[in-house]
């Protein structure tokens, strides 16, 4: 029968080592800056070999780590969601007003680095949004601001083309969305989801 030594988590690693005289030892990285709270303690009993084992501790390390890890991310958010003053609420409601009546590029312009994204989406619906702008917007790197890109009737063909993805493992809602708008301006998509044939203007 195998047994194990316990493993114990810190700050910014987690350290798995066999036990019986080996030198065997597995390392995991865990977020900058982040740490695991208390030492997570792991003890696999009745084991039949060490393979067996290994593969008790390993699976109640990773269970471990994404309880913890998802615990730590919703504690953190309510902390950023409870430090918003009442005049920084009331500052991002002028935002987001003005996002909406903005009336030209000039005006959308300064919400291209909003820090934040809903106003931004908000401003990449705005119906004055010219083709520019917009493919601006797109480089967005949140995929709720570039949807919106893809929803404004003014948005470009050129836009709506670079917003194809190509991995077809990396494919999501934009890549959808962009594809049959693009099918509805009449462009010819292939088997591998790309533009058969791609078009300017």
């Amino acid at each position: 029968m195998s047994d194990l030594s316990s493993t114990r988590g810190t700050a910014n690693w987690l350290s798995v080592q066999l036990d019986e005289g080996s030198m065997e030892t597995r390392m995991y990285e865990l977020p900058d800056g982040e740490s695991l709270g208390a030492e997570i303690m792991v003890f696999a009993d009745e084991c039949l070999c060490r393979r067996h084992a290994w593969r008790c501790m390993l699976a109640t390390v990773v269970v471990e780590i994404g309880r913890r890890l998802i615990g730590w991310a919703a504690s953190s958010r309510e902390k950023t969601m409870a430090k918003k003053s009442p005049e920084q609420k009331a500052a991002e409601q002028q935002r987001y007003v003005a996002a909406c009546g903005a009336a030209n590029a000039a005006e959308l312009e300064p919400f291209l680095t909003d820090p934040n994204q809903s106003i931004r989406a908000v401003a990449a619906m705005n119906p004055d949004a010219d083709a520019g702008i917009l493919d601006r917007f797109a480089d967005d790197k949140f995929w709720g601001v570039r949807i919106e890109v893809v929803g404004n009737a003014n948005v470009g063909l050129d836009t709506l083309l670079r917003l194809l993805e190509p991995d077809v493992r990396k494919r999501g809602v934009v890549h959808h969305a962009a594809r049959e708008k693009l099918e509805a301006r009449g462009v010819v998509f292939g088997a591998d989801g790309m533009p058969s044939v791609p078009r300017n203007g």
